[in-house]
């Protein structure tokens, strides 16, 4: 009954809206961005929002919305366009925007009000996890095979706050267009998709897009610090579970946990731990090799003076691929999570790019190993090359030929 009324509520809104749109001209030179919820300063609409700020403002206009008081005051303080998601000025610069830029929900924005708009979703991550299509019921998946994916879809833009059941996907490679995203957005989708580099990869790649700021803080300087000292760095980025409250590196032995963290205290290996920002578990975890990251921090900073990757199943390890640093895959739960929890939608086994492990003894060899001479270096190299394609335009660019009707969508 609540999601009934939620489609109807969504409807009338989208009509509304449409109804608008007679009266009120899109601005083709306007945008509007956000990202996670309105709550966070992060991920790729962030590096995407500082390369306008810094590079493109002259070529249009475009304002990042946000629901977090500090980070409207630290935006405003930098002299970057920000406003408030529900303020008057905000309502009425996704009614004239031409361009609405979320990477995480369409909360990132005011998303009831895009329909008219074009709709673009950078996304935060290359998914290994099933989502969209990919997570669909089988009812689902039978009346869009039998309804067709234009009328589906367009169905479905009505039904949807903003319409952003349909949207433009940024996809940074032909590699991922027809081996990952294939597997979870339709056809008509992927053949209207952005191809375009990822904002936060490229921030990865080359240091001398961004500098000041985003390179300071106490979590930088530390790394610093045990760097100076002869240490190193090892991040640890798992990613959540749906069903159950995952235990601490998937291990419940206190005596097991303290062996495997003394061993990195003792070879000055440090753990710095970067829990999911829906993971209650991590974050109280306390160790003198043990270095917490903030749930809601932005983690692309950090990871430039990272020295070695253990994740499971989050797509951060596309994105650290670029690095050439070790990655090691920590996946203790791999068939609970395959056939139990989100589940993954691609073959984990033929991602050859860095150890798999599933206890922590195991762990920790392979740790060693990677952290002294890698055995898949050419393989990560290959790989990074594979997924994030060189050749490709950077958003705002894509925007900008956009604008200048260079590009058709």
């Amino acid at each position: 009954m609540i999601k009934l009324l939620n489609r109807l509520i969504a409807l009338f809104i989208n009509v509304l809206v449409l109804m608008l749109r007679m009266v009120i001209p899109k601005n083709k030179k306007l945008a509007v961005a956000g990202g996670w919820r309105g709550k966070r300063f992060a991920d790729n609409s962030k590096y995407f929002f500082i390369d306008y700020c810094r590079n493109y403002r002259t070529s249009y206009d475009m304002y990042w919305v946000t629901r977090d008081n500090s980070i409207y005051e630290s935006l405003k303080k930098r002299g970057y366009p920000v406003v408030k998601a529900k303020s008057l000025k905000s309502i009425w610069l996704h009614l004239r925007a031409q361009y609405h830029i979320i990477d995480q929900s369409y909360d990132d924005i005011l998303g009831y009000l895009s329909l008219t708009s074009v709709r673009i979703n950078i996304w935060h991550g290359l998914p290994m996890k099933r989502i969209w299509r990919a997570s669909s019921t089988p009812s689902t998946l039978r009346l869009s095979s039998f309804l067709g994916d234009t009328l589906y879809d367009a169905i479905g833009r009505f039904l949807f706050p903003g319409g952003w059941s349909d949207f433009n996907l940024c996809i940074p490679s032909d590699y991922a267009a027809e081996h990952i995203f294939d597997c979870c957005i339709s056809k008509r989708q992927l053949s209207h998709s952005i191809r375009c580099s990822y904002p936060r990869v490229d921030f990865l790649k080359n240091s001398a897009i961004l500098s000041g700021e985003e390179q300071e803080g106490e979590l930088v300087a530390k790394m610093h610090s045990i760097h100076s000292a002869g240490g190193r760095i090892l991040i640890y980025m798992p990613t959540f579970r749906d069903y159950q409250n995952s235990c601490f590196l998937g291990n419940k032995d206190k005596c097991e946990i303290d062996s495997f963290l003394d061993r990195l205290n003792k070879n000055n290996i440090y753990l710095f731990i970067k829990p999911h920002p829906e993971d209650k578990v991590l974050a109280s975890v306390v160790h003198p090799s043990i270095v917490m990251i903030p749930a809601l921090e932005d983690v692309y900073p950090i990871l430039k003076f990272s020295d070695a990757l253990v994740t499971d199943y989050s797509s951060i390890f596309f994105d650290y691929s670029t690095l050439g640093k070790p990655i090691i895959f920590y996946v203790f739960d791999y068939e609970y999570y395959k056939s139990t929890d989100r589940g993954i939608m691609l073959d984990f086994d033929k991602f050859d790019i860095g150890p798999k492990a599933d206890n922590l003894a195991d762990l920790a060899k392979e740790i060693f190993i990677e952290m002294g001479e890698s055995n898949y270096s050419k393989k990560r190299s290959d790989f990074a090359k594979l997924v994030f394609q060189d050749n490709y335009p950077s958003l705002n660019e894509y925007l900008i030929r956009l604008i200048s009707n260079k590009e058709c969508n």
